[in-house]
């Protein structure tokens, strides 16, 4: 494990299973377009609270971190919604 992960396990714990629950979901709905694409809103949003969460919890907060979060994550959205369009 690397430094940051030793040092809170929790946080990325609950990183892991929120998106490990998601991606199962996202999967067992494969028939369900409409509901794919909430799901990966969900992750999206799901993964931007996270990371803004954590870096306040570790005190190292700051703008830059919620706009790099908030790309991210609508990068991932965008390319999902993109790709889920095509089928």
């Amino acid at each position: 494990m690397s430094g940051i992960t030793k040092k809170y396990p929790i946080d990325f714990g609950v990183l892991v299973l929120g998106l490990a629950i998601l991606a199962s979901v996202f999967f067992r709905s494969s028939h369900l377009p409409i509901t794919q694409e909430k799901i990966i809103f969900l992750a999206s949003f799901f993964y931007f609270l996270w990371g803004v969460g954590h870096h306040l919890i570790r005190g190292d907060f700051h703008f830059k971190l919620l706009v790099e979060y908030f790309l991210v994550a609508a990068f991932a959205a965008g390319a999902g919604y993109l790709v889920l369009s095509q089928v």
